[in-house]
């Protein structure tokens, strides 16, 4: 019987995506502040929650206060954080309604 490697595929495809989500849970609108990650930026919301970010910060950087809308992700390769967002959106924190 031939077995497939289904671990070692899995982890080769995560490998090239880099920090892509996969399988949207739900949409968010969070804000905070943008600090460093693992392997992604993170996002510290007013609630102490952590999310990880994938996609664009646009002209934003480590220490900018943001709202960012999304879509939290199952799973990710993100190395930190409470969840992965999947940026969809990001603005000033003072634009978050």
């Amino acid at each position: 019987m031939k077995t497939i490697p289904v671990l070692t595929g899995l982890a080769a495809v995560l490998a090239v995506v880099g920090c892509a989500h996969t399988k949207p849970a739900g949409r968010l609108s969070v804000h905070g502040a943008l600090t460093e990650g693992a392997e992604c930026p993170l996002l510290v919301a007013s609630d102490g929650k952590r999310y990880s970010l994938t996609g664009s910060l646009g002209t934003f950087h480590i220490g900018d206060r943001v709202c960012v809308h999304g879509t939290e992700a199952e799973a990710s390769i993100c190395m930190a954080g409470d969840a992965t967002l999947a940026i969809e959106s990001i603005a000033p924190e003072d634009d978050c309604h």
